[in-house]
Parts: C-alpha cells; sequence; structure tokens
C-alpha cells in the first residue's frame, strides 16, 4: 500500500515539474523562449527571443516583422517549411496549410475540400474519387491528375494531355474549349487564363488567377485601347471623388442637387481615414475592405501593439490606395495622450505621381 502511495505521488510531481508543451499552431515547433499571443479576430502573434516576430494571420497568411519594424510576406515552401528572412526555418502543422477556396481562386468546389497552399501562389486540392488538381497562379495554369495515372494540363497557352488525347478548338474571343476523350473532363480556358473544367465526376469548377501585369499582360489592340482609357480618365480624375462623409453639394439658382465632391490631396486623405476606420465585414459587397485596427481597441498599450497598428496601417493603405506609398509610421507616447488611453499614429506617405510627400494624424 505504501509503496503504490509512493508511486502515485512521484508520478504527480513529475507532472508538475514536466512543462507543458507550448501551444505553437500553426508550426510544429517553435524555438526555445518564443511567446505566443493570441490576436482578436482569429489570428496569432509569435514573438522569438530576439524580439523579432511572425504574424499569421486568421486566413493563414503571414508576416514576418523584423527589429527595425519592416514588414516581409513569408510563405510556405514544398513540405509546409516557412523560411524567414534572416534564414531560420518553421514547419507548419499539416492542417495548417490548408487555405481558402478564395485564395486560391478556386469555385465550385464542396464545402469539406479545402485547398492546401504548397509554395508562394501554388494551391493543391484533393477532389472527391482520387483526383488532385494543382493550380499554379505565378504560371496560370491548372494541372489535374486523374485516378487512372493520366494528366491534364489547362492554360490559355497549352491544353494537353500526358496519357490521353484532348480534343482542343478556338472560341470566338480568343478563348479555346477542350474535350478530354478518356477521362470525359471538358471545359473552356478564357482569353484571360480563366479555367471553366467540368469534371466526369459532375464538379464544375471555375479557377481565377490574380491580374497580369507589366509586359506579359498579354499583347493585342484591346489592351491598348484599355490603357489609352485608363490614361484619360486619370489626367482628369485621378486623384478625385466623392467625399467622405458622404454629402450633398450646394447649388445656387434652382433645386439641382449632386453628391459634393474632393480632389487632388484632399481626397487621398480622406480615403486613407475610410480605409483605417472600415473593419472586414462592414461593406456588404466588398468584405474585405478595411483595416484591422479596430481589433487592437483593448490590447496592451505597449511595443508590441505599436508593431501590430503599423503593420496594419501598411497592409491596409497598401492593399486599398494604390496612389500612395507608406513611409513613416510612428506614435505620439506623450503622458497626456497615455493618460487619455490614446494612441495617435502620425502616418507620411508619398503621393506616387506627383512624388508630393504629405501626412495626416489618426
Amino acid at each position: 500500500m505504501l509503496k503504490t502511495h509512493a508511486d502515485s505521488a512521484r508520478d504527480y510531481l513529475r507532472e508538475k515539474e514536466e512543462p507543458e508543451a507550448p501551444d505553437c499552431y500553426p508550426f510544429v515547433s517553435v524555438p526555445e523562449g518564443t511567446t505566443v499571443r493570441d490576436l482578436p479576430g482569429g489570428g496569432r502573434l509569435l514573438t522569438l527571443v530576439d524580439g523579432a516576430m511572425v504574424h499569421v494571420n486568421a486566413d493563414g497568411a503571414m508576416v514576418f516583422i523584423g527589429h527595425d519594424g519592416t514588414v516581409v510576406s513569408v510563405h510556405p515552401a514544398p513540405g509546409g517549411i516557412v523560411t524567414l528572412p534572416d534564414g531560420r526555418e518553421l514547419t507548419l502543422l499539416r492542417n495548417a496549410v490548408r487555405t481558402t477556396h478564395e485564395a486560391a481562386g478556386i469555385e465550385g468546389l464542396p464545402l469539406d475540400v479545402d485547398p492546401m497552399q504548397v509554395a508562394d501562389g501554388r494551391y493543391l486540392v484533393e477532389l472527391p474519387g482520387g483526383g488532385r488538381l494543382d493550380v499554379s497562379h505565378p504560371e496560370r495554369t491548372a494541372v489535374l491528375g486523374n485516378p487512372d495515372g493520366t494528366v491534364d494540363v489547362f492554360a490559355i497557352t497549352r491544353i494537353e494531355g500526358i496519357g490521353e488525347h484532348i480534343e482542343v478548338r478556338p472560341v470566338p474571343g480568343g478563348a479555346r474549349g477542350f474535350t478530354a476523350l478518356e477521362s470525359g473532363h471538358r471545359g473552356i480556358v478564357e482569353a484571360d487564363g480563366t479555367i471553366h473544367l467540368g469534371l466526369a465526376n459532375g464538379l464544375d469548377l471555375v479557377i481565377r488567377f490574380p491580374e497580369a501585369s507589366g509586359p506579359d499582360a498579354g499583347p493585342g489592340d484591346p489592351l491598348t485601347i484599355l490603357c489609352e482609357e485608363r490614361d484619360r480618365w486619370r489626367s482628369t480624375f485621378w486623384a478625385g471623388g466623392l467625399r467622405f462623409p458622404f454629402r450633398f453639394g450646394r447649388h445656387s439658382g434652382g433645386a439641382q442637387v449632386s453628391a459634393a465632391t474632393s480632389t487632388d490631396h484632399e481626397h487621398i486623405h480622406e480615403s486613407i481615414v475610410q480605409i483605417l476606420g472600415t473593419s472586414p465585414g462592414e461593406r456588404f459587397l466588398r468584405p474585405e475592405f478595411g483595416s484591422r485596427l479596430k481589433d487592437l481597441v483593448f490590447e496592451a498599450n505597449d511595443d508590441v501593439l505599436k508593431e501590430l497598428i503599423r503593420h496594419y496601417v501598411i497592409d491596409a493603405i497598401h492593399r486599398w490606395d494604390k496612389r500612395v506609398r507608406i513611409t513613416h509610421v510612428s506614435f505620439d507616447e506623450s503622458p497626456h495622450q497615455i493618460d487619455r488611453h490614446v494612441v495617435p499614429i502620425h502616418i507620411s506617405y508619398r503621393v506616387i505621381q506627383s512624388q508630393v510627400e504629405s501626412n495626416l494624424v489618426y
């Protein structure tokens, strides 16, 4: 009896002495001394022992925040290996590599089938029935592996089957239709690269790629016309638009009513305030618009908070207003502001078209 009690006591003490394994999701493990902090909205912030941070969004996107505040996007390589800018490597859990249908650009998948991001811009989907779909955004290509071992390749510049024959036919507007004779898949590749793929198992998929830019955007007169129209529009309305907050303009000499507008840097200022003051999900037709600053309202006022604010500001403005480039983000840390529980954000930016420097306080 005494021996049994002694063994139980020894086991209890061993459990107390052995520290509980840290919850380092979405990684298999993290360097010793790393602290993990859950963020509002489902993200996580991992602070490494040297002060550098890895911010993981709820949608799986990751950024590395260096000691000097520089922010660098990081992406998993094949095998789920994430290499940080300083050379350190973290390994993602297999289920953490899964991403959304929207991020992969694939419509029509069953709700219980999630793509896996296997590299920057590359997504892998295990299809019902044993098929496998590999989508590459940089190459604007979809590769379909069939259960019988045959492979089909779909892109606007290349449609071919490996192990089976695919009939390809031109479609008005620059698109190309195809039919895989053995597997029974069929569909159309549009001129912009969008792939409509009807699988033999009944799934109808649409694969969309990010818009191409630069000299590889595609040749032809339609692109030239669009560029000319865009330049003509920019020359008149580049920095103008509706005022924010929205209000009506005043006209004399009648009952004419119209929306008030703002121009030049005034409109850019209003645009930045609107972006930072809108939380994702507020806009019905554009649920991703805005910034995540309001998620930080009840967070502790420390250095970690300021790095998150800086990251959220730069990320939101870079994504939603292409007219400006943020040059500096700083904070008013005077005792007066701290006592009021306020963190004024000083934002300096450069207007890309005119190279004029400006700033605002949010």
